[in-house]
């Protein structure tokens, strides 16, 4: 089912008092025209692997169930040492950090046959997920921790599209912005050479 032209709003759902150890859970949930229910959720685990690793991820009646995992950056997963699980099969992510332009830092998702760009688009607050044919837009009403995640879907984008937009609004991406690509350059470094 092609969802050209829907657009979705998530609104911060759940208890304030869930915690993952001592972490806060967040929810954000709401309907999808086409695809019903749809919740992502962060942190979803905690474990000590090489690091502190926190999860993220997004159920639905029409989306499939998926979940990331990575370095633990401000209480949520970061795309450092990130782990992609997109409708139960591993995904395999690249960036480049010192790229200059947006899309030259975009995150690349390697999904079976699919193929995905996810990069900042103005500022910290909009992504675009896209791959030939399907793009899907969120944006947060801030920064972090926001009151909602409004989308917008367009082209051939499906249930599987919008699961993966909505899991990567649970993951700390700054390093996708230049400002972020720089401030977290000692600490990408510093991890390295303890590596």
């Amino acid at each position: 089912m092609h969802l050209d032209g829907v657009a979705f709003t998530l609104a911060r759902s759940g208890s304030p008092n869930r915690y993952v150890l001592r972490d806060q859970v967040f929810s954000w949930a709401g309907t999808v025209s086409g695809l019903g229910h749809v919740e992502m959720v962060y942190p979803t685990e905690r474990s000590d692997h090489g690091g502190l690793f926190l999860g993220a991820s997004v159920t639905g009646v029409g989306v499939p169930a998926s979940s990331y995992g990575g370095r633990e950056y401000g209480g949520r997963p970061s795309l450092a040492d990130g782990e992609l699980v997109l409708a139960g099969n591993p995904a395999r992510l690249s960036r480049s950090s010192w790229g200059l332009t947006r899309r030259a830092r975009a995150l690349r998702i390697h999904a079976g046959d699919r193929s995905y760009a996810y990069a900042e688009v103005r500022d910290r607050r909009r992504h675009e997920l896209r791959r030939p044919g399907a793009c899907v837009r969120t944006t947060r009403s801030a920064r972090r921790n926001p009151r909602t995640i409004a989308g917008s879907v367009h082209g051939l984008a499906d249930g599987v599209d919008v699961a993966l937009a909505v899991l990567l609004e649970g993951v700390d991406t700054r390093s996708l912005s230049l400002r972020g690509a720089l401030l977290s350059a000692p600490g990408r470094l510093l991890v390295r050479l303890g590596d």
